[in-house]
This record gives structure tokens, C-alpha cells and sequence, in this order.
């Protein structure tokens, strides 16, 4: 009987553009990875499903040593669909290198039944697993960079939560000491390795619907504790980020123009995430005070700027008397500062970074 090796090798592989073809795919919806694996431009892919189309789940509940046979039953399936004519496409997770080197042994089906080139998707596929498993690696090697540099995080190196990782099941790696040798090479710690799959950096890139998500994700990760017991996030504050609503990925779009619901949708998101929120309401632009009241609503901190210098009477109560509505007016107030020019404004923004200490 031929092995799940020989099978895939002896295989009469097609170009990935004829396979998505089928799809309803352009070989310009791809990004190539040789001549037998793609990743799809999300971008380019239209959203709606015809009413018709079904969803099966294929799962089990009695696990073996050697798996329990969803990814060959999902793959035969689909072969099953397509030969009776129907449009049919599988959805299968990468695969791990654990248990790919285990007992176990591939995620890519089995027999006749297997996706191919089938040692690349087990080994290695698109590289994106490394890439995770390298992101991770980068925070701890700046959590022990900073201990190393003086802790002035006052991490308790007892209850740093944050671990390292490796695609693989290496039992010795499950509770190491690092940093020996002598300060050059760190701080002596205990530390583990777990498996990249099972990384926060992996569940909140499965999570996340866009890069602007997913970094806000990352920021909010509690990596540690401190000697005080207070723990420590986003504490890397030498960034700051600045966006402009224009600058949402679907504007890059030139050849269409995004819903008013996907603007309202993601603007406000925007708006819930920030720190500050810079606006010049001179010319009471709708828009920017739905915004203003959002971020109102959510006590942000509010610089607001009134760049027509003529605005800047005041009466006794020592606000403008005319301009805009004074409810508005308390809102800010009430959550920021009013300024009226935008280098005030630049000012605002360097006290408030130094108050919560921003590099």
C-alpha cells in the first residue's frame, strides 16, 4: 500500500490559478506562493453569499494518538461534493509541527483524500506560523531587555505572565533558566516555552478583523506583574500612534466608494480606542461633532480647536459667547481643553504625554 507521501508526490498537481479558478478566483485575487499554494486578497473579495449556499462542520469527540480523521473526512467530502457537481471548497486549519512530528503525523488529509504539495503544508506552507512564533519572541525579548536595562517597570520577574514559544513539542523547553553567563546575557529567570498555536499572539490574530484591531489587541495584553501587584500592559509607552479617519484601509480602494455604515462603523471604533481626540471645530462639521459627542460620551481626553481667532470673546463666565452650542462647549471642557491654534494644540498633546509618562 503507498504511503500518504507517495500519494502526494506522484500526484498530478495543478497551477493554484486553475484551482481557484473555479472559485471564481483571478489569478490578481492571489498572492503566490510558487505554483501550488496562494493566499487570498481579502480586498478583492466580494462579501455576499448566494442564499443557497451551506456550511457543514465536520467534528468528533473520541481523540486518538493518531487524530480522529475530520481533516481526511472534510477533504473526501468536499472531493465528494465537487464530483456530484457542486461548487464545493474546504476550510482546514495549518498545521502545527507538534503534532506533525508526533505520532499523530500530517494535517493535510490522508490516502487519496490529503491536500497537496503535502510536505509543504505540513513543514512549513506560507511561513506564517514562524512569523508568529518570531512576533511573540520579540515582546519577550523586550520584557527581559528592560529588566536587564534597569526595570524601571518594577517587573516582578516571579510574575511575568508573558512566555516564550516554539512551533514544537520539546517536553525540555516546558521549564527553563535563562539569562546565565553573566549580565551581557540577561537576567537569571524562570521562564517556559509554550507551543506557537496555543499563543496569545495567535488567538488575537484570529481575532482580529484589521491590522488597526489587531494592534489594539496586542497593546492591551498583561504581560506581567509588578512589585506593587499592579499589572503591567502597553507599558512600552515610547510609541505614540496618530490617526486620521481618512487613512481607513477601505479608502484605498479607488474604484469604489465604502457605505456610510462601514465609515460610521469603523470611525467610531477608532474614536472608542483612542487616548486624545484632536478635532477643529471651527465650522461645526457634522461629522466631526457626531465624533466629538462619541468621544464625549467615552471621556476621552478632548482638544478641541477653534482656528478663527475672532471666536475667542469672552464674557464673564469666561467662555466664547458665540460659535457653537455651549452644552457642546461643557462636554469639552468637562473631558479636555479648548485651544485656538493648532500649535496650542501640539502643546496640549506634550503635556498630556508627559502626565502619563510617555517617553
Amino acid at each position: 500500500m503507498k504511503s500518504d507521501f507517495q500519494i502526494s508526490n506522484e500526484c498530478k498537481k495543478k497551477h493554484i490559478a486553475e484551482v481557484s479558478a473555479k472559485l471564481g478566483l483571478r489569478e490578481e485575487d492571489l498572492i503566490l506562493y510558487g505554483n501550488y499554494k496562494a493566499k487570498i486578497q481579502t480586498k478583492n473579495i466580494k462579501h455576499d453569499i448566494k442564499e443557497d449556499a451551506k456550511l457543514i462542520l465536520v467534528t468528533a469527540i473520541t481523540p486518538t494518538p493518531a487524530g480522529e480523521g475530520k481533516s481526511t473526512v472534510t477533504i473526501g467530502l468536499t472531493q465528494a461534493l465537487n464530483k456530484m457537481g457542486k461548487l464545493s471548497a474546504a476550510a482546514i486549519r495549518e498545521p502545527s509541527l507538534g503534532p506533525v512530528f508526533g505520532m499523530k503525523g500530517g494535517a493535510a488529509g490522508g490516502g487519496y483524500a490529503q491536500v497537496v504539495p503535502m510536505e509543504d503544508i505540513n513543514l512549513h506552507f506560507t511561513g506564517d506560523m514562524h512569523a508568529i512564533g518570531v512576533a511573540h519572541n520579540l515582546i519577550s525579548a523586550c520584557i527581559d531587555n528592560h529588566i536587564n536595562s534597569g526595570n524601571a517597570l518594577k517587573i516582578d520577574i516571579t510574575k511575568i505572565t508573558w512566555k516564550r514559544v516554539v512551533d514544537m513539542n520539546d517536553r525540555a523547553l516546558r521549564n527553563i533558566v535563562i539569562g546565565l553567563g553573566g549580565k551581557a546575557n540577561g537576567y537569571p529567570r524562570q521562564d517556559s516555552f509554550q507551543i506557537t498555536v496555543g499563543s496569545e499572539i495567535m488567538a488575537i490574530l484570529c481575532l482580529s478583523n484589521s491590522i488597526t484591531e489587531l494592534k489594539e489587541k496586542i497593546k492591551n495584553i498583561v504581560f506581567a506583574t509588578s512589585l506593587e501587584g499592579k499589572l503591567l500592559r502597553d507599558s512600552f509607552k515610547g510609541k505614540v500612534e496618530i490617526f486620521n479617519p481618512i487613512e481607513q484601509p477601505f479608502n484605498d480602494n479607488k474604484d469604489s466608494l465604502p457605505s456610510p455604515n462601514l465609515i460610521f462603523l469603523n470611525d467610531t471604533k477608532e474614536v472608542e480606542n483612542a487616548d486624545i481626540f484632536l478635532a477643529d471645530i471651527t465650522n461645526n462639521d457634522p461629522g466631526v461633532m457626531v465624533e466629538l459627542g462619541i468621544a464625549i460620551s467615552k471621556n476621552k481626553y478632548i482638544i478641541a480647536i477653534i482656528s478663527d481667532i475672532r471666536l475667542k470673546t469672552a464674557n464673564k463666565y469666561d467662555i466664547p459667547t458665540y460659535g457653537f452650542n455651549h452644552y457642546v462647549l461643557g462636554g469639552i471642557l468637562e473631558n479636555g481643553v479648548l485651544v485656538y491654534s493648532f500649535k496650542e494644540a501640539i502643546e496640549k498633546i506634550k503635556d498630556y504625554l508627559r502626565e502619563n509618562k510617555y517617553e
